[in-house]
């Protein structure tokens, strides 16, 4: 006698995982976006990014500085679907600071946002310096970075 059970969970788990993947693949890009600019407002976007084979280790943090404060605009994406990962931002036409964190590694960026254009910003981690400590019950490793940050030439977005 044939266990039903087994047999539909199985065929459940597999259109379940097949849903998920193709949703990922085709729905969501390995890119985060915030685009908090009112349809019908002129904007412009700045798209952070970085290599897929730079092991990252975490989601880099995306604060808009304003009068020396920062402003927390969002973070890269966890998925690494294609060669690059990051995130994209919408802004209205204008000039903006940015400071970028992961643990220990910063990098500040001045971008220029103009209507219909996207300015992209290249991350890059470059390990400064990494201290390991032992202790009876663990081995912590602490690993300092700089984030050289390179604003690229601006592109037209591309239209939905």
């Amino acid at each position: 006698m044939k266990n039903f059970n087994s047999s539909k969970g199985s065929l459940l788990l597999k259109m379940a995982l097949g849903l998920f993947l193709v949703s990922n693949i085709l729905g969501c890009a390995s890119m985060a976006v915030n685009d908090s600019v009112p349809k019908g407002m002129p904007k412009g976007c700045v798209r952070f990014y970085y290599d897929t084979k730079e092991d990252i280790g975490g989601q880099i943090q995306v604060y808009r500085i304003k009068n020396n404060e920062r402003i927390y605009e969002g973070r890269t994406s966890n998925w690494a679907l294609g060669k690059e990962t990051g995130f994209i931002l919408s802004k209205s036409p204008g000039e903006y600071d940015f400071l970028l964190t992961i643990g220990t590694g910063e990098g500040n960026v001045h971008v220029r946002v103009e209507e219909g254009m996207m300015t992209p910003v290249r991350i890059s981690l470059k390990t400064r310096t990494k201290s390991i400590k032992h202790t009876d019950q663990y081995i912590t490793t602490t690993t300092h970075f700089r984030m050289p940050l390179t604003v690229e030439p601006m592109q037209p977005m591309k239209k939905k």
